[in-house]
């Protein structure tokens, strides 16, 4: 009897021993697996982190190469400001006027029809004209900010893919202002003209009816610079704008004929001016 209660405590023994060791190969064999996949882990943290570093160092050099490119852009501009200094602002402004009268009756202006402005619509019409960069970017942010006012507005970009392309609600850029005159002469409309250079007078004067916005975004010196007619051209415009506005205190000095003038920046701006003006109450105290 005693003996076959040792047998049976060494048989159980022996099981219990088998079911260590099964369990324990077991454990070996996901620790192996556990430890393979840390390492395919690493491996992949490891393949992660240099392709993040040689993503930071294409970054920097597309930054390196933005800011080469902003310095070639700058002097470009500062180039054609010089060469622009260089021509009569006369000749200028007639050659520019004279292209304009020539061409806007050969053009078709149906792109601007298409977007089907209703009646109520065109009586809030706000067009900004060609300049140089900073103008444009100026003129663009003021549009866009007054199209969220229920403004219809229209700003001119050089590299749009269409004739004229709806940005956001109310907000549209165009690229030809021949066609734009085109279709300011096939429509009974008095828009609101956005003008920051005396350049752009070429054009606004051969729109027949118009509201003028004369806003000032910039030095003296880079809108009308040293050259009498083109000064000339500037107080004119002071005179007849029905608004005259200024992106920066510091250009308050070129408005000093116009005791009405206000500094004017996006989503700061006077807008209940604008409202009356739109709907034939000018600002402009001496007219």
């Amino acid at each position: 009897m005693i003996n076959q209660m040792n047998i049976d405590a060494i048989r159980d023994e022996r099981l219990n021993q088998e079911h260590l060791e099964i369990q324990l190969e077991n454990l070996k064999s996901v620790y192996k697996k556990k430890t393979f996949d840390i390492f395919k882990l690493e491996k992949q943290t490891e393949a992660i982190l240099e392709n993040l570093t040689n993503i930071d160092l294409e970054i920097n050099g597309y930054m390196q190469e933005l800011q080469i490119l902003q310095v070639q852009i700058d002097s470009m501009e500062i180039s054609l400001n010089n060469a622009r200094s260089q021509v009569p602002f006369e000749n200028d402004y007639l050659n520019r006027k004279s292209y304009y009268q020539a061409a806007y009756e050969s053009v078709d202006p149906e792109c601007f029809n298409l977007i089907g402005l209703e009646n109520e619509k065109l009586m809030k019409v706000l067009i900004s004209l060609d300049g140089l960069d900073f103008q444009i970017k100026r003129a663009s942010e003021l549009m866009e900010d007054l199209a969220e006012r229920e403004y219809v507005c229209f700003h001119f970009e050089r590299d749009i893919e269409n004739d004229v392309e709806r940005i956001s609600k109310n907000n549209y850029a165009y690229k030809s202002e021949v066609q734009l005159l085109s279709w300011l002469k096939s429509i009974d409309i008095v828009p609101l003209i956005l003008v920051n250079s005396v350049q752009q007078t070429a054009l606004l004067d051969l729109i027949d009816k118009k509201y003028i916005w004369y806003d000032i975004c910039n030095d003296g010196d880079l809108l009308w610079g040293e050259q009498a007619t083109s000064k000339m051209k500037h107080f004119e415009l002071l005179e007849v704008a029905d608004m005259v506005t200024y992106s920066n205190r510091r250009w308050k000095r070129y408005t000093l004929s116009r005791n009405d003038s206000m500094v004017w920046k996006p989503c700061e701006g006077s807008y209940e001016v604008l409202t009356k003006m739109i709907f034939g109450e000018s600002f402009n105290h001496d007219k």
